[in-house]
C-alpha cells in the first residue's frame, strides 16, 4: 500500500463560513478534521454558491492549496481581471507595477462565452499573491481594492465612503499534501 494525493479543484472564495470547504471540486482524499475533530471529505462545489467567486471582499487570511491543486478564478463582475504580484511586498503595498496580468477583463469574456473559468495548476510550494485592478490602476494614495472594508493605511474606521472596502487581492499559501491529506492505495503489480 502506497500514500498518494489526489489534485482537486478549489475556486478561489470570499469571507464567509467555510467557504473552502465549499468551494472544493472532486478528490478523494480524507481532508483534516472538522470541527468534531472527525475527518471530513471536501464537499463539492455547487455552481449556484456565489462565496466562491472572484469578487470583492475576498478572504483576508491566506487561502490553503496543495501541490498539483488547480486554482479557479470564477469571475464575480464583468470588471474583474486578474494579476499576480511578485511579491509579498508589492501585494502588501498593492503595487501592480510589480505584478504580472494573467488575465484581463477581453481574456475572462472569452472564457465566459466558452463556458469556462479562469484556471491555474499549482506547480510551486510557498505563497502566491493575487489581486485586481477592477477599481482602475490605483493610485499611490487611493489603493483601497487591497483594503477591507474596515482597515485602511490610516486605521479602523467603521465606515468606508460608496465605492471603497473593495478588497479584491488574496495569498494563496501552496503546500505539499500532509498525511492527513493522502489515500492509500494498493499498489499496482503489473506482474498479478
Amino acid at each position: 500500500v502506497t500514500s498518494v494525493y489526489f489534485p482537486v479543484t478549489r475556486y478561489v472564495y470570499r469571507s464567509a463560513g467555510n467557504a473552502n470547504n465549499r468551494c472544493v471540486v472532486g478528490g478523494t482524499a480524507i481532508r483534516a478534521g472538522n470541527s468534531s475533530g472527525s475527518p471530513s471529505m471536501p464537499t463539492r462545489f455547487t455552481i449556484t454558491d456565489d462565496v466562491c467567486k472572484w469578487a470583492t471582499n475576498m478572504y483576508n487570511g491566506a487561502m490553503y492549496a496543495y501541490l498539483g491543486d488547480e486554482l479557479v478564478f470564477w469571475r464575480g463582475s464583468s470588471k474583474i481581471d486578474l494579476w499576480k504580484f511578485k511579491d509579498e511586498k508589492a501585494f502588501e503595498e498593492c503595487d501592480f507595477d510589480r505584478a504580472d496580468l494573467l488575465a484581463g477583463k477581453l481574456d475572462f469574456d472569452g472564457l465566459e462565452l466558452a463556458g469556462k473559468n479562469f484556471s491555474l495548476e499549482l506547480k510551486t510550494i510557498g505563497s502566491h499573491y493575487f489581486g485586481s485592478t477592477s477599481l482602475g490602476k490605483p493610485d499611490p494614495d487611493r489603493r483601497e481594492q487591497c483594503w477591507d472594508s474596515k482597515v485602511t493605511p490610516f486605521g479602523v474606521v467603521s465606515s468606508m465612503p460608496k465605492g471603497w472596502g473593495k478588497n479584491v487581492r488574496l495569498e494563496v499559501q501552496v503546500l505539499n499534501p500532509t498525511e492527513e491529506v493522502m489515500a492509500e492505495c494498493p499498489l499496482y503489480d503489473p506482474a498479478a
